[in-house]
């Protein structure tokens, strides 16, 4: 490869571009329709951990990048229903003070069952996955060093089928 070149993988996909390209460049590259729906808000950027990363950050060589899609709140009348734990969680959450980023509850398919995922809020805080009863699994990521509870270190490498169940939506404007 030049030396004026790297490699970043979006998606998983090797994208050879200039050594001075940003996250947006890389992802703009890849899928300029996924570059659109990010700067409309119905996608983000995220670390193999699930973490946002900076749109007009520096990609680095070998680094890898993934486009989530954000989905409006599911109308539930045809959807699957929530258990009642998670109806629960969420009035918690919007009884909270608002936070930045928005607090999100996930969906996925991990280890042939139903989990649900909270991302952590900020800093060391640690993340926490549950089961379908509402029984703690593990706390994926947070923590010194960001490497969670130690209990599930591939749930962000094997977890499938996401989706986005609850978006904390108090400070968007419509």
């Amino acid at each position: 490869m030049p030396e004026d070149r790297k490699t970043v993988y979006v998606n998983d996909q090797p994208i050879e571009i200039f050594k001075w390209a940003e996250v947006q460049h890389c992802v703009n590259a890849y899928d300029s329709t996924l570059y659109v729906k990010i700067h409309r808000g119905e996608a983000e950027i995220v670390d193999a951990k699930g973490n946002r990363i900076g749109w007009g950050g520096y990609a680095g060589d070998g680094q890898h990048i993934y486009v989530r899609f954000l989905t409006p709140e599911p109308d539930q009348s045809g959807l699957q229903k929530n258990p009642q734990w998670i109806d629960d969680l969420i009035k918690i959450f919007k009884n909270e003070p608002l936070r930045d980023p928005p607090r999100t509850i996930w969906r996925y398919r991990y280890n042939k069952q139903t989990v649900y995922f909270v991302p952590k809020v900020h800093g060391e805080m640690y993340s926490i996955l549950y089961d379908n009863n509402g029984n703690e699994i593990c706390e994926p990521d947070g923590g010194v060093g960001n490497l969670g509870d130690g209990r599930c270190p591939d749930f962000f490498v094997k977890r499938t089928d996401e989706l986005l169940i609850w978006r904390d939506n108090r400070n968007q404007v419509d």
